[in-house]
């Protein structure tokens, strides 16, 4: 492949869990953050950097996720999506728990694998069995053909026809 950039697979594990209120610590970078809230709000958020076949390594104990979103901005990143969710203008759902009063958090990831992949692989573990332990809730639509799309617009891809030139599939059944 020519011009092959290999930046587009570098990724990072979890970052420690923070407030919501503190997003002037994400980076302005290219990434995937979960918006959570604690499980049991009197036990700490503790980093799990135990592999998983499931979750990337640090996805933190204790921590709900109730919002999975990326950011493909090199230039605002992360930074500026966590902000616009505190300030009420991202997630109806995290705008809601914030105007209740209640303590959210977030976790991020660096990179552009991460971008185009994390998000729609969060959503496949949404949960909605049990109402106490509601997972990604915030995320009202699929992600996974959103991402297909944007990974196919990035990534190269080369589609070769090794076919012959004379065939013809209505009456060539090969």
């Amino acid at each position: 492949m020519e011009n092959f950039d290999a930046s587009l697979f570098t990724h990072s594990d979890a970052s420690d869990a923070l407030p919501l209120e503190r997003y002037l610590l994400a980076p302005r970078a290219t990434g995937c953050y979960v918006i959570g809230e604690k499980f049991n709000s009197a036990d700490q958020i503790i980093r799990n950097d135990t592999k998983d076949a499931y979750l990337p390594v640090g996805f933190p104990d204790n921590f709900r996720p109730i919002y999975v979103g990326i950011s493909e901005s090199q230039k605002s990143g992360i930074r500026s999506r966590l902000s616009c969710h505190y300030r009420g203008r991202g997630n109806k759902t995290v705008k809601k728990y914030l105007a209740e009063g209640r303590k959210l958090y977030f976790i991020y990831f660096l990179g552009t694998y991460w971008a185009y992949q994390l998000e729609s692989n969060l959503d496949c573990l949404r949960s909605t069995a049990n109402l106490e332990h509601l997972q990604f809730e915030g995320n009202v639509r699929l992600e996974f053909t959103r991402a297909a799309r944007r990974t196919r617009k990035t990534l190269p891809v080369i589609v070769q026809n090794n076919l012959p030139a004379d065939y013809d599939p209505r009456t060539d059944y090969m």
